[in-house]
């Protein structure tokens, strides 16, 4: 026994923390081990590097990834207590979760639970060592968790398709390293924050969200001109001009359908690689329809063009009956005509 772990002098109790097979024993005593779709070598006395699911390096497990494999329960927080542990993806398990003893993990950099029935952030601040995080498709509802802006070893953030309210901080200063952030299809409101002072936030996807107000001046203001960016704020309630000062990028991918924007600069329209080059080809409807036109993207792409709309009172709409008369030819009259069947089914369903 290591003489550290004994408290005192004289003492009979020397337990120590759990070697790795008893955890991961107790992990599949927890999670309903004998139901899972695969459980390979798992309680079997070959080592438990070649279990199913585990890999090593050098004797000590560093990765475990069970996704999809019928997982069911709480894990234990012993879990956390792997030394070497830098993997962790239980995602789509009906499992619940706890970040209890996650501190412990000091080497764990990326943790999936996405697709489960994990209800809380709580805890997940003392994991320090935390790159990558995905917990979309899970029960996780009210304020963003505060808790995550102390993670300043962060790379990417997905929280997709969750119940977050409430307005986004207005400073995430901290995460400096932040590269990939997903919040969207959310209930997110106010203001959409600048994101000014992240040098690194390439992607950020926060459609299907209650954003509002204008688009700052000096938003995503720290990334280089020449970066590759994807920022989609579709299906907010945005307002105003997109703010010209977005012309110092010259290779942009932003989403803007159905907010309510007034107008789109010039300077904006002449940016020949932006959304993979589509707006060099057609120019301002590549990014949104006008007011008076619209299809079921909000802006034309390479197979469907902005039709009539006479109900499209602002850029990007998406929600009208097209004129298929007026149309331009090709897919987006057909989409138009075949709204036009559905509609004319509807009624005669309706008076039969």
């Amino acid at each position: 026994a290591d003489p550290s772990l004994v408290p005192f002098f004289g003492s009979t109790s020397c337990t120590g923390p759990p070697d790795t097979r008893s955890i991961l024993e107790g992990f599949y005593h927890d999670m309903n081990g004998d139901k899972w779709l695969r459980s390979d070598f798992w309680k079997s006395n070959v080592g438990v590097c070649d279990w199913y699911g585990v890999a090593c390096i050098n004797g000590d497990v560093v990765s475990i990834n069970l996704a999809s494999n019928n997982l069911k329960g709480l894990p234990s927080p012993e879990l956390f207590d792997l030394p070497q542990l830098k993997i962790l993806w239980l995602n789509s398990n009906p499992i619940t979760f706890s970040f209890e003893n996650i501190g412990s993990a000091r080497k764990l950099e990326d943790i999936r639970l996405d697709n489960t029935q994990l209800h809380s952030m709580h805890g997940i601040g003392a994991g320090e060592s935390l790159v990558n995080i995905d917990v979309s498709f899970t029960s996780i509802r009210g304020s963003f968790p505060n808790e995550l802006l102390g993670l300043t070893n962060l790379r990417t953030l997905a929280m997709r398709n969750n119940a977050l309210s409430g307005s986004l901080p207005a400073d995430m200063s901290d995460l400096r390293y932040l590269i990939s952030m997903s919040l969207d299809s959310n209930k997110l409101t106010g203001t959409l924050p600048a994101f000014d002072n992240l040098h690194f936030l390439r992607e950020i996807r926060l459609h299907n969200n209650l954003l509002t107000g204008d688009i700052s001046k000096r938003f995503l203001h720290k990334l280089n001109h020449g970066d590759s960016i994807v920022a989609n704020l579709a299906s907010n309630r945005l307002t105003g001009v997109i703010p010209e000062e977005l012309a110092r990028f010259d290779n942009l991918s932003l989403y803007l359908r159905d907010n309510k924007i007034l107008g789109i600069p010039l300077s904006v329209c002449e940016k020949s690689q932006w959304l993979g080059g589509s707006v060099g080809q057609v120019g301002c409807d590549a990014i949104l329809c006008p007011p008076g036109r619209g299809n079921q993207y909000g802006r034309e792409t390479d197979n469907v063009a902005c039709g009539k709309c006479s109900s499209a009172r602002y850029y990007g709409s998406t929600d009208c009956y097209f004129d298929a008369s007026a149309a331009p030819a090709g897919l987006s009259a057909r989409f138009g005509m075949a709204l036009g069947c559905v509609v004319s089914m509807l009624m005669i369903c309706a008076f039969a």
